[in-house]
């Protein structure tokens, strides 16, 4: 087999999300400060009702952190020569998400097929030894991991998003170069 997929991001479509992060970040930042009297904010009584509520404080916060981790996420990922996907005559190699695997041989994979999350592609990759791969996530990514296997889908969740490639296709491949190796 000598077929090989490189899939690689395109910075413009990172630096897109990056800067919506950003956008949570300082709008979320704004209501905190606002929370605590830091300026004075006056949107009328339901918006002023919201800025004292303790709990969407605590929403808030954890919105900003998540938001402010993601925006860090996708600038390093600018910076990075990394391709998201690579499948070779060995297996698959993924790089595409927080919670992406790194290598996965062609024998450890079962099947590989797409699957929307809302409205985002996904390739979802079906390995035989699930524990195997999440022992390589951390506590967290160990996590996010089960719980999208709980909601349907795969621990192994490949995100093509920043890539401007058509998941379908890539997960064609994959698959066709997975039924080649296994002859």
């Amino acid at each position: 087999m000598k077929d090989e997929i490189i899939v690689r991001q395109k910075p413009v479509y990172t630096l897109i999300y990056a800067a919506g992060a950003l956008a949570f970040v300082l709008a979320l930042g704004y209501f905190i400060l606002a929370h605590f009297g830091v300026f004075y904010a006056n949107y009328g009584s339901l918006v002023m009702l919201a800025v004292r509520s303790k709990i969407l404080l605590v929403v808030w916060i954890f919105g900003f952190l998540f938001f402010f981790w993601a925006m860090l996420y996708y600038l390093r990922r600018i910076f990075t020569a990394l391709p998201l996907l690579i499948a070779d005559e060995n297996g698959i190699t993924d790089n595409s998400s927080a919670l992406a695997v790194g290598f996965i041989p062609w024998e450890d994979i079962r099947k590989a097929r797409t699957k929307l999350m809302g409205i985002q592609p996904f390739i979802l990759i079906t390995v035989k030894n699930e524990e195997k791969y999440l022992a390589k996530l951390s506590l967290l990514g160990r996590m996010l991991a089960k719980a999208n296997k709980k909601m349907g889908y795969e621990i192994i969740c490949v995100n093509l998003n920043t890539s401007g490639a058509n998941p379908k296709s890539v997960c064609d491949k994959i698959e066709n170069m997975r039924k080649a190796a296994k002859k």
